[in-house]
């Protein structure tokens, strides 16, 4: 399960549950180049919290995403449950520095809350 919404103008963000397959990747690479800002720099809030798994394939085509609009990226949120995604967030940091990985929904929904509060002030 994927779900995707934008609060405000350059947020993007995702809930998913479950499995991730790569059939789920066309999807979120399309809704991020719908909502990629061209006046101020992206971020994207990814509640990844009950996900167990995913395909390889999946994290490798987000992460070559935003590896091309990596300039136009403030950053992007991660909160992680399992080990598998904990691992994964890890690999693509080595290429993405912009990810920040949250351990708790608290500190995921509070950093939310903030840029929601901050964009819609603009």
């Amino acid at each position: 399960m994927l779900t995707l919404w934008s609060p405000g103008a350059g947020i993007l963000c995702s809930r998913a549950a479950g499995d991730l397959p790569e059939d789920l990747a066309p999807p979120y690479l399309a809704f991020l180049q719908q909502v990629t800002p061209t006046t101020t720099r992206l971020l994207s809030f990814n509640d990844f919290g009950q996900v167990v798994n995913y395909q390889t394939t999946f994290r490798l085509r987000l992460t070559q995403a935003y590896v091309q609009i990596a300039a136009r990226t403030e950053a992007i949120h991660v909160l992680v449950g399992s080990r598998m995604v904990q691992l994964g967030v890890q690999a693509a940091s080595l290429v993405l520095r912009s990810i920040v990985s949250h351990g708790t929904q608290e500190s995921f929904d509070a950093a939310l809350a903030r840029v929601v509060a901050e964009r819609g002030r603009r």
